[in-house]
């Protein structure tokens, strides 16, 4: 049951995440009361989890997309701001990722949990909404989980760049976080690249197909541009690349962890499409 102090703490990590608190009453959701908890990560949690989960599955969420369509500071700076993921609505989108389940967690440490998550899904520039929404599982089971979608109200949500626009960004930006492009490098372009379709049914298949050819092309702007920035800044590039090596080996031990959580929960879906 836990104590009244964890139930406010649990509270207090809600109201962190804009939105939430309004959207659990509408669905008549208590979260100190659910046997599990299921989050949808799209972007960087699944490879990166903020609490180790009980299980992580493939899960397809339908009506959005994801788009780098929000103002990134962890991977910028105030006067150049970056860019990272966020979902937008699209009537016939499917968005690849992945659920992570916290089953029967102690209330106390879904307290923790949640703060913790807060603490890396709120940054300084207001960009997501937090809400529960319909998840379809890989085997068939749907659930409701809980995702960061773009804010379309703040001033920080970017509606409209052109894909050239948006690789500008990517290829240049940098923060205390590292570069842009490496965050599409880690997160978006190894699954991309590796996605196969043949097992979904033919709607998803479709929807799976533009999200890749729109992601494909963009992966091929960003790689244009830098090429364009190793003849007139290489400097700058050099400090960029140098950043991008030292992050790929913590990547490469933050996946492996999550990977092991993945493959052991899903034995026969290692080569599963997610993001």
């Amino acid at each position: 049951m836990g104590t009244s102090i964890e139930r406010d703490r649990l509270n207090a990590a809600v109201a962190r995440l804009f939105g939430l608190r309004e959207n659990l009453e509408q669905h008549g959701v208590k979260l100190d009361e659910l046997e599990d908890l299921h989050i949808f990560g799209y972007g960087s949690l699944p490879d990166k989890p903020h609490w180790q989960p009980t299980s992580m599955t493939p899960a397809f969420l339908t009506g959005f997309r994801r788009s780098f369509c929000c103002k990134c500071i962890s991977r910028g700076t105030d006067d150049f701001t970056g860019l990272t993921l966020g979902l937008e609505k699209l009537e016939d989108g499917v968005v690849p990722g992945a659920v992570l389940s916290y089953r029967n967690i102690p209330l106390g440490e879904l307290a923790d949990m949640m703060h913790v998550f807060a603490d890396r899904e709120v940054p300084r520039l207001k960009i997501y909404h937090f809400a529960l929404c319909d998840v379809d599982m890989a085997d068939g089971q749907t659930v409701k989980a809980l995702a960061c979608f773009a804010d379309t109200n703040s001033e920080n949500y970017l509606h409209g760049m052109s894909v050239t626009e948006k690789s500008q960004i990517i290829a240049m930006a940098s923060g205390e976080k590292g570069t842009c492009k490496t965050y599409l490098d880690h997160y978006v372009r190894l699954r991309v690249q590796n996605a196969r379709f043949d097992d979904h049914p033919p709607e998803r298949q479709i929807a799976l197909m533009r999200d890749k050819d729109y992601f494909m092309r963009l992966m091929q702007a960003v790689d244009l541009r830098r090429a364009e920035m190793r003849l007139t800044m290489p400097e700058y590039v050099a400090q960029l690349e140098e950043l991008e090596a030292q992050q790929l080996h913590l990547w490469q031990v933050s996946k492996g962890k999550a990977d092991n959580v993945f493959e052991n929960d899903n034995p026969a879906a290692k080569h599963a499409d997610r993001a």
